[in-house]
């Protein structure tokens, strides 16, 4: 399953980290700012620990992460990480900024106001790398989700669809395979292909390349259901 379609609560805390950096980068108002800076920072960071206890068959970490990240470490017969250079000296930099703002550790109001969008753009990526970096000690492949830095956005005006024909397939044929996605209420063929395409790879390029939120990616020959992927994208209106 593409990394788009969110699966885990991991992946679902992740996107916040994301719509919340991208709200600082947007806003003009210094409060509201300070505020999705705060949710972005503490967001990513809770990803990115529970992923971490994932990674280590670890129970869930209590007051002091280091203290518990070292432990679980050593517990699976790998030296942890040191934290005087490389990615986990920003991962500690990520931590004392998170615990600043989840527990008000500051001197200043004005530490709660950043000026730019930058501490959550540098908290999403520096996390992003030590969670790589933590999988290859562990020779796991990270979560697909981490690698996400762009979300599913609602279309803002009209909008032409593109049907992209393959192969000189025949759009009459009842052999023809037909690719296509649900937005809202619409149904949109993306792709026409030859009768015998493995359509799969042309339904899983769509969930991995479509900034709209859609909830199905369909294939059909000629007219009949013969592949269907449901996922969840955020923005998807669930039916009830």
């Amino acid at each position: 399953m593409s990394s788009r379609s969110i699966e885990t609560p991991h992946y679902h805390v992740w996107t916040d980290a994301l719509r919340g950096r991208d709200l600082a980068m947007r806003t003009k108002d210094d409060w509201d700012r300070g505020m999705f800076v705060r949710m972005s920072v503490i967001s990513a960071w809770t990803a990115f620990e529970r992923a971490v206890e994932g990674a280590l068959n670890a129970q869930p970490f209590r007051r002091d992460f280091w203290r518990s990240f070292e432990d679980a470490c050593r517990a699976c017969n790998i030296d942890p990480p040191t934290r005087g250079g490389g990615p986990w000296q920003r991962v500690a930099g990520v931590h004392g900024l998170r615990r600043q703002y989840a527990h008000l550790l500051v001197v200043d109001q004005s530490d709660l106001l950043p000026d730019t969008a930058e501490p959550a753009q540098n908290a999403i990526i520096v996390l992003r790398e030590a969670l790589k970096d933590l999988h290859g000690l562990r020779t796991l492949d990270p979560p697909e989700w981490i690698d996400e830095d762009r979300l599913p956005e609602h279309p803002t005006g009209a909008s032409g669809d593109l049907t992209v024909g393959h192969g000189g397939a025949d759009p009459e044929s009842p052999e023809t395979i037909r690719v296509s996605y649900q937005y809202r209420e619409r149904e949109t063929v993306s792709d026409i292909l030859p009768a015998g395409t493995d359509h799969v790879p042309y339904m899983e390029a769509i969930i991995r390349n479509i900034v709209v939120p859609i909830s199905a990616v369909r294939a059909y020959r000629g007219k009949t259901l013969i592949d269907e992927i449901v996922i969840r994208m955020r923005g998807v209106n669930r039916q009830r």
